[in-house]
């Protein structure tokens, strides 16, 4: 045998090895579990109290978005946004646990739905 026999001697048994290979993948790929290729992502819990109701927020605007019944403009604006601010620097802050960065965001929902209501009863 020489070196020619031996070399296409080697090249067959490594393709001979990958064909078989590849076809027991193929057979172990087909006998397991399908997998779910379009998985929902999971969503956070979504408290009941996260909206307030046109009643509770004819009420309690002003105190959302702490100023006075009888506010001007102006005053609601910069309550709003130093709302905002107080919300934001909770849900940013690192030390936050994920409770109170959840209750941020239901603070901030609360603020925004309250500027929005004030916005349009004053127009």
């Amino acid at each position: 045998m020489n070196v020619t026999d031996l070399g296409v001697a080697v090249v067959a048994g490594v393709a001979g090895f990958g064909i078989i290979w590849g076809l027991f993948s193929l057979i172990r790929q087909q006998r397991a579990a399908p997998v779910e290729m379009f998985k929902p992502e999971p969503r956070a819990p979504v408290e009941s109290r996260a909206r307030l109701s046109l009643t509770e927020l004819g009420s309690t605007w002003h105190v959302i978005l702490g100023v006075s019944a009888q506010a001007t403009p102006e005053e609601i604006e910069a309550g709003y946004h130093a709302r905002l601010a107080e919300c934001d620097r909770i849900r940013s802050a690192a030390g936050e646990s994920a409770a109170a960065r959840q209750a941020a965001e239901t603070r901030r929902a609360q603020v925004g739905d309250a500027y929005e209501f004030i916005r349009q009863v004053r127009r």
